[in-house]
């Protein structure tokens, strides 16, 4: 796509959507929500493919690290760097969408975000939740301990307990993340969000071109 001029209506437009996009990111994530379904995601794939890179890649952990410190304030967990490293990644993989009106494209690499997430975040579970591979019994590579009211799967310490866990994480009816598992969720809200943001700005450009003076030869 061609760019814009830095001082242009349509560069000034885009920029104030990006603003208002970044809040709105950041409330629905505060907000009651199914497990995984965000659109921080989606933020970072749109803002690298029609943001300056370093604004694009930057913008989805800029709200990440807001409502890490609202949480934090709260005396809730936050602060957990592989998930603001899987948000980061989305914003390099929307750098592969920078030349393209795709959809096709767009989807593509909206999945590629939702499966980097589901991969990275999950390694950190597995890290939080394993043991060397000889306190669990022979062979096995996941047990559960019935710790409080819910019982806590603990992984072994090798490759087998880390493919455990990806593999409890996966089931799209994981009763543990209505109602499309950890992965469905994710990828429902990217594919959502994505296609929002992407269809909002070309819809609102569009209109900023349309309204924009004519210039007249003298």
């Amino acid at each position: 796509m061609n760019r814009e001029e830095p001082n242009s209506p349509s560069a000034r437009w885009t920029l104030g959507f990006a603003l208002v996009a970044a809040v709105v990111a950041g409330v629905q994530r505060e907000l009651p929500h199914p497990w995984n379904f965000f659109m921080i995601g989606g933020l970072g794939l749109w803002g690298a493919a029609r943001l300056r890179p370093w604004l694009g890649m930057l913008l989805p952990v800029a709200v990440w690290t807001v409502g890490e410190c609202i949480r934090w304030r709260a005396g809730q967990p936050s602060f957990n760097l592989f998930v603001g490293a899987a948000f980061l990644s989305y914003g390099l993989l929307g750098l592969l969408l920078r030349s393209t009106r795709s959809p096709a494209r767009v989807a593509s690499v909206c999945v590629l975000g939702s499966v980097q997430f589901f991969l990275i975040t999950n390694f950190s579970v597995w890290l939080a939740l394993s043991k060397p591979a000889s306190e669990l019994p022979v062979g096995q590579a996941v047990v559960f301990l019935q710790l409080g009211n819910y019982p806590t799967p603990v992984y072994a310490q090798n490759v087998q307990g880390l493919l455990a866990c990806y593999a409890l994480a996966i089931p799209f009816t994981n009763q543990d993340a209505p109602p499309l598992g950890f992965l469905g969720n994710a990828l429902f809200g990217d594919l959502l969000f994505t296609g929002l943001m992407f269809g909002a700005h070309a819809g609102l450009l569009a209109v900023v071109r349309r309204r924009a003076p004519v210039p007249v030869s003298a």
